[in-house]
């Protein structure tokens, strides 16, 4: 990735409500799934560095962003940084030259935008020779879980081979119509198919004469563009659903499966029992979820009269810390309190925007 773009791609992550540090950079875009970690990238507006495409260690991380302190698009403050109005315009000309890199909104698919885009290019081969009258060629990937979950999202399509083929098509000509020419050619020259092989990341960077990471990126973004546009991309978000599913729907495999239970209404006492796990760990996998999932509600974790005592508590003093929490509610647990944290910084955002 070239030095330029990756100093204004780390610029157009930032907000001027994110506040963080070079640590907390690194272990928010390695997407380490603690509850602390999440919250950082959510109360941060860095849902778009979480498990990102790129990854720096701190020395880095610190090398990068006091660049950008001294171009005057960041400015540290005790150690964390945050964006200037210099760093807004900054960003507002890099988001012109580069169309397709808007805001990444949720946590809830980074795990699903990398490996869908693996999933899209075997399915794509298959298709392709479908398209030859190939049937019985089905290539090999080196997961075998992975290439026995296509076969079955395969199965499932209830339609014959040439009508799979032309709505497979008609849909990869629609999304390439939403894209700007140059990524067209950047997603086409990575497809394989029938007689066709596609271009691995060094030839591409060859090609176009730009870094690996950059591309990496462009495909993160690439894929947030196909989500959004999934209602009038319905083959494509079906597969997407299923690789949604494989990634256990954004979360870590021990909080999928605990709030498998707790969607089967089971308590978190009951969970943890059942799970031989304790009761801590259970409600980290509940704040992990709901962290994970904007939709999901925290009402049903917390006590109503607690839960109505903590937005008041809020509305009145939106920075309140836990400990000044603790005055006014007796017994506060942790947990309650950082549900309806998450829950304020959402409303606030919303609110600001």
């Amino acid at each position: 990735m070239s030095t330029d773009f990756l100093l204004e791609y780390i610029n157009f992550l930032f907000d001027q409500q994110t506040s963080v540090t070079p640590k907390q950079m690194t272990l928010i875009s390695s997407g380490k799934r603690t509850p602390s970690n999440l919250f950082a990238a959510e109360k941060n507006e860095l849902q778009g560095l979480f498990n990102s495409s790129f990854q720096l260690n701190e020395p880095e991380w610190v090398e990068y962003v006091n660049t950008l302190v001294h171009n005057k698009s960041l400015v540290i403050d005790n150690g964390n940084y945050t964006q200037t109005s210099y760093g807004v315009e900054k960003k507002k000309a890099f988001i012109t030259q580069y169309p397709i890199i808007k805001k990444i909104p949720e946590l809830t698919y980074s795990q699903t935008r990398k490996e869908f885009w693996t999933w899209f290019i075997f399915v794509n081969q298959i298709v392709s020779e479908y398209s030859y009258s190939n049937s019985r060629y089905i290539p090999a990937i080196n997961d075998h879980t992975k290439q026995m979950r296509i076969k079955i999202w395969l199965s499932k399509q209830m339609t014959g081979e040439k009508e799979l083929t032309e709505r497979w098509s008609d849909e990869l000509m629609r999304f390439l119509e939403y894209i700007p020419e140059m990524y067209r050619h950047l997603v086409l020259d990575q497809l394989i198919g029938h007689a066709s092989e596609g271009l691995t990341r060094r030839q591409l960077s060859q090609k176009y004469s730009i870094e690996g990471s950059e591309i990496d990126i462009s495909i993160t973004h690439l894929m947030q563009i196909l989500y959004e546009k999934h209602h009038e991309l319905p083959l494509f978000y079906s597969l997407w659903r299923d690789v949604h599913d494989f990634c256990h729907n954004g979360l870590s495999e021990s909080a999928w499966k605990s709030m498998k239970l707790i969607d089967q209404q089971y308590s978190i006492d009951q969970v943890a029992r059942m799970r031989k796990l304790k009761e801590n760990t259970i409600k980290e996998h509940v704040l992990e979820s709901v962290l994970i999932d904007p939709d999901k509600s925290v009402k049903p974790f917390i006590p109503e009269s607690v839960y109505r005592t903590l937005i008041e508590l809020f509305e009145n003093k939106p920075h309140v810390s836990y400990k000044d929490a603790t005055i006014n509610v007796e017994f506060l647990d942790f947990f309650w309190f950082r549900l309806v944290e998450i829950e304020r910084v959402r409303v606030m955002r919303c609110q600001q925007n």
